[in-house]
């Protein structure tokens, strides 16, 4: 059977109260203590896969995401594309 996929995005104001932002610096620090825990052994054998590819998705995301600012602040301001 093949493999399905479903990605739901609900605002967080629609659940909550309250707003909850979650910044980059946040997700770069949850990327630092994913590896702080398996470098201490925090994971057993048959999680790591699934902390491996969480980790890879976050990586890929904040330099995906590092780049795009990089090259926002080397464009000269004023000009647009």
């Amino acid at each position: 059977m093949a493999e399905m996929s479903c990605k739901v995005f609900v605002p967080l104001n629609t659940c909550m109260d309250t707003n909850i932002e979650v910044t980059a610096q946040d997700l770069d620090e949850l990327r630092t203590i994913i590896d702080v825990a398996a470098k201490r052994g925090a994971f057993h054998a048959n999680e790591m896969s699934q902390v491996g590819r969480v980790y890879d998705k976050l990586s890929t995301f904040l330099d995906t995401l590092m780049a795009q600012n990089s090259i926002e602040q080397q464009e000269p301001k004023g000009e647009s594309k």
